[in-house]
């Protein structure tokens, strides 16, 4: 009983810190700065979830870095002699090479 309260907890945190980020990024006021230090901090946790045993949080997972990439592709242009976009596709390269992630979450 107390692991399934403690996996609930931090699927919540998941989605806490998912949308977080995604608020984040769809804020074009926000410096790119700001975008690329908080990337830094959620994408390992995000990677860390992708792996969860639980399928619906390692879904979820794939699901925020996949719509976090998807709004600064479409909505931020890459700055002369930055390198942010390679930086953005880092997670999903981790997912697919580490062995403890699902076949179907790396299909996904």
């Amino acid at each position: 009983e107390a692991k399934s309260t403690q996996d609930k907890r931090s699927a919540l945190h998941l989605f806490r810190l998912g949308e977080a980020m995604l608020r984040i990024v769809k804020n074009k006021s926000r410096p790119l700065l700001h975008m690329m230090r908080a990337w830094s901090v959620v994408a390992p946790h995000l990677v860390e979830a992708a792996c969860h045993k639980e399928r619906h949080v390692s879904q979820k997972a794939v699901s925020f870095i996949h719509d976090v990439l998807m709004e600064v592709l479409s909505s931020w242009a890459e700055l002369p002699h930055f390198h942010f976009n390679e930086a953005l596709f880092r997670p999903f390269e981790h997912i697919m090479q580490l062995e403890l992630c699902d076949e179907d979450v790396q299909d996904q």
